[in-house]
């Protein structure tokens, strides 16, 4: 799986919020820009490269809460880029 730009949006919007976000604000924040089964798969994809971490809401077992993990983000893009930054070089060469 690739990250795209609705990961990076939701993580953008999401990292700036102190306090743990529920799952359904995720949803909500990404059906701007995609269908529901497509942001339900971004969050899927969010937990499972670790960029976001999940708990459960101690007022309500029920309710899920995400919240953002900072280093797992920058590591991910800078490798990415490094990744990009190769291929891209190897192109012209070739």
């Amino acid at each position: 799986m690739k990250l795209n730009i609705n990961h990076l949006r939701a993580i953008k919007h999401f990292r700036k919020k102190k306090s743990d976000q529920k799952i359904s604000d995720y949803e909500k924040f990404l059906l701007n820009y995609v269908s529901i089964p497509t942001a339900r798969k971004i969050i899927k994809e969010l937990i499972e490269f670790k960029f976001v971490k999940v708990t459960k809401s101690s007022k309500d077992l029920r309710i899920k809460n995400l919240q953002v993990v900072e280093s797992n983000i920058d590591e991910y893009i800078w490798c990415m880029l490094v990744i990009k930054l190769e291929s891209h070089t190897q192109s012209v060469k070739g």
